[in-house]
């Protein structure tokens, strides 16, 4: 009988912790998001200033996001959007013309990562 509550126990802790990570990624991620669509509204605006600072915010709501990621998401997806997240401000500061499809890069980048780590039966199973 030990094992058994023992067992059910283990299996609601599990269930909760993904419940919990879950809805982490979401609210975090989804801010990064916000995030990196207001720079870009700055840049099209033509605030350059103004989209400079709001990379270098961005890049350290990264930095802080990425080390408690590593917990919860796989690292090839995590490196992938940090090289893409570093890019940003030089690209802003130089005017690139690339700066366009690196923020749709990471945008998209950011959305399949939250639904690749959604506890779908699919990613369970």
């Amino acid at each position: 009988m030990a094992r058994i509550r023992i067992s059910l126990v283990i299996i609601i802790l599990i269930t909760f912790g993904s419940i919990l990570s879950t809805y982490v990624i979401r609210d975090k991620y989804s801010k990064l998001l916000t995030m990196v669509e207001h720079t870009q509204s700055l840049v099209e605006e033509g605030r350059r200033d103004e989209a400079i600072a709001e990379a270098e915010r961005l890049m350290d709501y990264w930095g802080k996001l990425s080390n408690r990621s590593h917990f919860l998401v796989r690292s090839d997806k995590i490196a992938d959007l940090n090289s893409s997240i570093a890019r940003i401000k030089p690209y802003i500061e130089d005017e690139s013309e690339e700066l366009n499809a690196e923020i749709e890069s990471v945008k998209g980048m950011i959305e399949w990562l939250y639904e690749s780590e959604m506890p779908y039966p699919n990613n369970i199973f």
